[in-house]
Parts: C-alpha cells; sequence; structure tokens
C-alpha cells in the first residue's frame, strides 16, 4: 500500500515526500548532491476575500499571463492553478447575469425620469405666477433663480447625504426577507458604501437639480403681462405632439418588438470573440415603455372629451360637477 501511494513512476523502488523549507532545499541538499535531478514546488495561496466582481476579470488575465512569463523566463517550470479558469468563467457568468439586470434598471431610470419631468412641469405651472409676480415688483431674473437656486440645492443636498445611507439599510434588510432565505439564510444582505454609490448619488442630485431650476429660469424670463396671455391662451400641444415625434418613436418601437420577437440576442460576439451587449435590444422595453405613455397623452385629451360629451347626456347635475372638480 505504502509503494503504491507514494511511488508515482512505478513500484520499483520507494518514494518519499517531504516538505521542507526552500533555504533547506538549496543549501542544504543542493549543496550536498549538485548533480542531482529533482522536481520541486512553490505554492502560491491566493487571499480569495481580495477577488470581487471588479476585479475577477484582472486576476484571470494576470494568472495567465503569470504562467507565460514563467515558462519564458525558467526552462521546464509550470504553473497548475485553477484560478485563472475560475475567474474567467466567474465573469462570463456575471457578464450573463448583468443583460437582465441592466434592462431592469433602464426601465427603473425611464419611469424615475418620467416621474422627474411631471414634477418639473408642475413646479413649472406653480412657480410660473409666482416669479411673474416677483418680476412685476422688481425684481431680476437672476434674483428670481437665487431663490430657486436655495431650493434645489436644499433638496439636492437632503437626498445626496441621506439617500445612500437609508438605501444601505433597505438592501440590507431584504436579506431577512423571505424570498431571499436560500441565499442568505436569513441573514442581512452584503452591502456597503462604495464610491460609485455616492457617485450615482451625486448624479441623481444634480439632475434633479436640473429639473427643478430649468422650469423657474424658464418662468423668470416672462413678465406678469406674459404670464396673464399665456394663462388666457395655454398652448394646446407639446412640441412632441406638434412635430409627431411620439408617432415616430412608436414605428421605431414596432420595428425593434418585430425583431426582439424574431429571435435577435441580447448577446452578440465582437470581431476577435469578445461578449457584448446589444444596446439596441437591452434598451427595446425602455423605448416601448416610454412610446406607450406618450401615446397615452396623446390620446387622454380625445378620452376626456369624449367622456364629457357622455356625461352631457347624464340627468345628475351632481355626477357631472363631482367629475368636472
Amino acid at each position: 500500500d505504502y509503494r503504491r501511494k507514494y511511488s508515482p513512476i512505478g513500484r520499483s523502488w520507494l518514494t518519499a515526500h517531504f516538505f521542507i523549507p526552500e533555504a533547506t532545499f538549496f543549501d542544504a541538499l543542493g549543496a550536498t548532491y549538485p548533480k542531482m535531478s529533482v522536481d520541486y514546488w512553490w505554492f502560491l495561496y491566493i487571499d480569495q476575500g481580495r477577488i470581487k466582481p471588479e476585479n475577477a476579470g484582472q486576476v484571470g488575465e494576470a494568472v495567465q499571463k503569470a504562467s507565460g512569463e514563467l515558462q519564458f523566463r525558467m526552462r521546464g517550470a509550470r504553473l497548475i492553478t485553477d484560478v485563472g479558469k475560475a475567474a474567467e468563467d466567474f465573469g462570463t457568468k456575471l457578464f450573463f447575469l448583468r443583460v437582465p439586470l441592466v434592462m431592469i434598471v433602464a426601465m427603473i431610470e425611464a419611469m424615475l425620469l418620467f416621474y422627474l419631468w411631471m414634477v418639473a412641469s408642475a413646479l413649472a405651472q406653480q412657480q410660473e405666477e409666482d416669479t411673474a409676480r416677483l418680476r412685476s415688483r422688481g425684481s431680476s431674473p437672476w434674483r428670481v433663480i437665487s431663490l430657486l437656486l436655495t431650493q434645489g440645492l436644499t433638496l439636492a443636498l437632503l437626498g445626496f447625504l441621506l439617500g445612500p445611507p437609508l438605501s444601505l439599510i433597505i438592501i440590507s434588510t431584504l436579506g431577512r426577507l423571505a424570498p431571499f432565505h436560500p441565499l442568505t439564510s436569513g441573514a442581512p444582505l452584503p452591502a456597503e458604501l462604495s464610491p460609485q454609490v455616492y457617485l450615482f448619488a451625486g448624479t441623481a442630485a444634480l439632475v434633479a437639480l436640473v429639473a427643478v431650476l430649468l422650469p423657474g429660469f424658464i418662468a423668470s424670463t416672462r413678465n406678469i403681462t406674459e404670464y396673464k396671455a399665456r394663462l388666457a391662451r395655454p398652448p394646446a400641444r407639446s412640441w412632441l405632439q406638434r412635430f409627431y415625434l411620439d408617432i415616430v418613436l412608436m414605428i421605431l418601437g414596432a420595428v425593434l418588438l418585430y425583431l426582439m420577437a424574431s429571435g435577435r440576442d441580447f448577446v452578440s460576439r465582437e470581431l476577435f470573440g469578445g461578449l457584448t451587449i446589444d444596446a439596441i435590444m437591452i434598451l427595446t422595453p425602455t423605448l416601448l415603455l416610454l412610446v406607450s405613455i406618450l401615446i397615452f397623452l396623446r390620446l387622454f385629451p380625445a378620452l376626456v372629451t369624449l367622456l364629457g360629451w357622455g356625461l352631457e347626456r347624464v340627468p345628475a347635475f351632481w355626477v357631472v360637477m363631482a367629475l368636472r372638480h
């Protein structure tokens, strides 16, 4: 049994394996038998905790590069490890995992931007009267903008400072919910506040600040006379509907939906074999969501007119007044 276990070449002689320090191998054993033929190994231990999704690809490339340099510098040397292949497989799985996440994030961002646009439109109507009155009392446009800037900076700064810690608490708590038990065993989800989180928070705060300031900046250029004129004759349709851009987007969305239904892949290969995400296919659900919103905004006035025409035939006066107000 001993010969069969420790004799890698055969059963002709007994082979025993020893782990010895590097100094003993070269200084003692090598000096005593300078012409002996040996095979020696170096064991390199990797800190697995330092391999993260953002550097897994770099780790795999570094291992492959080290293997090539080792064979070039030391004749007969070999690097035996599964770290490079494991990192490469992990990068491939992570790449395919990010495809649906990118789609979901794109749709969420589109909904948030639409909500932000609705809020900005409501603020424009609310601030137009206030800015017109301030202009009629001698305030300059820059004075009005400074007031709006103070308000917007306060809201943006509060969101930038409180948003990331609150999201960290919420995401960590999600690990205790039942759908995440197979993954976390009831423990909180691992999350941390990286610089990238604050970068996204700063970008969102900047976009919200622009959304608050832009309607006020446009309204600050009008005086009370122009405000009364716009109030008496408001614009009938938005520029999207006047130039039929929503119809153009609807046709484009129909073409992209046909390509998606025909089996076009979300992931394609580059010229040298690398994987890349098809941005058009990824953004198609977001575009369809945007088109549905724009079509609803175009059809909504007609639906309200039709509803009003039908309610005119209702004899109950209180129903008409309730729906009107």
